[in-house]
């Protein structure tokens, strides 16, 4: 699921989660209940899974459509259920939203002071939960995309995995795990059309957030709804390619996306992604920083296409170009000789892409991966 930089009307987001079929876990209160709401509301089918069978039951009663099921996602021994209900409530998902998580040792403590037994939780919760259930319903996924869909597994993380903070060490151990892992599941079953990514939805006013930090101010955290809005947005963004759409027309522009990362390259040509607030460690006194606020133009990077010799210009193509869960692979437009201000009527076709060809982007190298006609 990559970054998106258009935002789809109300109609077509409508027309996108239509039938579409969605696992939720830790669905009862948050980020998760609200996500059930959001998307029960446009449309989906959704199963949402609880710990206890109370907690799953106030909002069956409450929700209508709302399909609960009770199981406790840190127990192996539950895992198996959770999976055959979940195939029984929707017949296979095609969106499963590994959402429930743990602090670990409450109220949060230093790595020195936590038991090893809130360790474990966190871990059990965390990542081998989502690893279970990933597993359990891989065979259901890949039917998904058997049958024409985009199946999507959505790992909810937090800027924890990325930065060391203190007395966070349980749960930010276990979510940088989560969002590894989270990469390896990407990598090892693209062949198979499943898709699979870390979210970070920021801070919230959650019941979780505010027994890890009891004195913070609800009103500077982000609402559980907003955070819903904003991957239920992106999701429609990567299941309505199901319906053979191409390209998503944007209703209104959007810039400076809360989660929005970094593409890095440095000096050895070496790429790799950072969050968005890591960018102030990548400069050095006296650099200057230009940047373009316009939100319309695709990247662009001049370069030559070694067989032939020719000058081109590659554009990242879109809101699928770069996936961060490896940023080698991107999608792209290349233009013959020329820049954006060279209308392209007057610029020349671009040299044919075959398999082998080398494009030498700067420091970069980059190669096709499938025959492209210009």
């Amino acid at each position: 699921m990559a970054n998106e930089s258009e935002e789809m009307n109300k109609g077509q987001e409508l027309t996108a989660w239509k039938g579409i079929r969605v696992a939720v876990t830790g669905g009862t209160s948050g980020l998760g209940l609200a996500l059930v709401h959001m998307l029960l509301n446009r449309g989906a089918r959704v199963a949402f899974i609880a710990r206890s069978r109370d907690r799953v039951e106030r909002p069956v009663c409450e929700i209508a459509d709302a399909r609960g099921i009770t199981g406790d996602v840190s127990e192996k021994g539950d895992i198996y259920s959770i999976a055959i209900q979940i195939l029984g409530e929707l017949g296979g998902p095609d969106v499963l939203i590994n959402n429930a998580s743990s602090l670990g040792p409450v109220p949060l403590a230093p790595l020195a002071d936590t038991n090893c037994e809130d360790f474990e939780f966190a871990l059990q919760t965390n990542v081998l939960g989502p690893f279970r259930l990933t597993k359990a319903l891989l065979g259901a996924l890949a039917a998904s995309a058997r049958e024409g869909g985009r199946p999507l597994v959505v790992n909810v993380s937090s800027d924890a995995a990325i930065n060391a903070y203190p007395n966070w060490g349980a749960y930010g151990a276990s979510k940088a795990a989560l969002h590894h892992l989270s990469g390896i599941w990407n990598a090892e079953l693209a062949s198979q059309g499943i898709q699979v990514t870390s979210w970070d939805p920021g801070d919230m006013d959650t019941p979780l957030h505010a027994v890890a930090v009891p004195d913070a101010e609800p009103t500077a955290l982000k609402r559980p709804e907003d955070a819903a809005r904003e991957l239920t947005s992106k999701i429609a963004h990567h299941v309505a390619r199901k319906r053979g759409q191409s390209m998503i027309p944007a209703s209104v522009p959007t810039q400076r996306l809360p989660d929005a990362r970094l593409l890095v390259v440095d000096s050895g040509g070496k790429i790799r992604d950072m969050p968005r607030a890591s960018f102030p460690t990548l400069l050095r006194s006296g650099d200057i920083v230009v940047a373009n606020d316009a939100a319309t133009l695709p990247a662009s990077i001049s370069g030559v296409h070694q067989r032939t010799g020719r000058s081109i210009e590659v554009r990242l193509a879109g809101s699928d170009s770069v996936f961060h869960e490896d940023v080698r692979l991107f999608s792209a437009v290349v233009f013959g000789e020329g820049n954006y201000r060279t209308p392209t009527e007057r610029r020349p076709s671009p040299p044919e892409l075959r398999p082998g060809d080398t494009l030498k982007l700067g420091p970069l190298t980059a190669e096709p991966t499938t025959k492209t006609s210009s």
